[in-house]
């Protein structure tokens, strides 16, 4: 994966709404630069390991939703 020969950063990029948001730089071998994808999921799965391993839990927005009725033809229509 990464150049043994180079330690990972870890940045602080940008304040989110509800977030801190970080990129994890990291030097890669020749060999890991013709493999973007298989990298970027290695990464992704060791850090999730390290989330769970620490009981660190990944909260996510929830939202509400409300769902109103559509009105019958009954109710559409009034007496006069």
């Amino acid at each position: 994966k990464g150049n043994k020969r180079r330690e990972p950063q870890v940045w602080l990029v940008e304040f989110g709404d509800s977030s801190l948001n970080y990129e994890l730089v990291v030097w890669l071998t020749d060999d890991a630069v013709r493999r973007p994808g298989a990298v970027n999921a290695a990464y992704n799965w060791e850090i999730e390991t390290a989330l769970a391993k620490y009981g660190i839990e990944i909260p996510f927005p929830q939202r509400d939703v409300h769902i109103i009725a559509p009105k019958t033809d009954r109710e559409n229509t009034r007496k006069t």
